[in-house]
């Protein structure tokens, strides 16, 4: 329990302790504003309509007889599962079916053409450049700073400007 104990406390102290990170605020006239581009790819959608020929179906007349043979087919089926009350309800049940699908069958006929418009969607990818960040290039006591920052900051420094920056350091070991 002691070695918990201690170990909780060290672990305790040590995650307080402050970071070995310091920073500086330095004034310094900007002498260079550049911007960094960055290439993207850019999709953008377009809609392609045509005019197609569509065929136009008729039925032969023949769904009767083919819901007939489909019926006979489906009991037969149907008949092979179960036994006693339920060998005749897979048979009525198989018979359904078989009849629901026959008048589904058929020989279908084109018997003409109608023009439609059909359309889809087409992205067209075009590579483009933006600007998100700057260099902003300062002079601090005869010596040049560059520092990278976000767009917002970058597009309201002006060259000859002096601006106040904060500059943040890590001592390294």
């Amino acid at each position: 329990m002691k070695k918990l104990l201690s170990f909780l406390t060290i672990a305790s102290i040590a995650a307080c302790a402050p970071a070995h990170a310091n920073s500086l605020t330095q004034w310094g006239k900007v002498t260079q504003v550049r911007p960094v581009h960055t290439q993207i790819n850019q999709q953008t959608p377009s809609q392609i309509c045509e005019q197609v020929q569509v065929p136009i179906y008729s039925n032969n007349g023949q769904n009767g007889a083919n819901a007939v043979l489909g019926a006979i087919i489906g009991g037969v089926i149907g008949n092979q599962f179960g036994s006693g009350s339920g060998k005749q309800a897979a048979t009525g049940i198989g018979a359904a079916i078989g009849a629901v699908k026959g008048s589904q069958t058929g020989n279908k006929n084109i018997v003409g053409y109608q023009q439609q418009s059909q359309c889809r969607t087409v992205y067209n990818t075009q590579r483009i450049s933006v600007v998100n960040e700057y260099d902003v290039t300062y002079r601090v006591g005869g010596h040049d700073i560059t520092m990278r920052v976000n767009r917002a900051v970058g597009e309201q420094s002006y060259v000859g400007q002096q601006k106040k920056f904060r500059l943040r350091y890590q001592i390294i070991n």
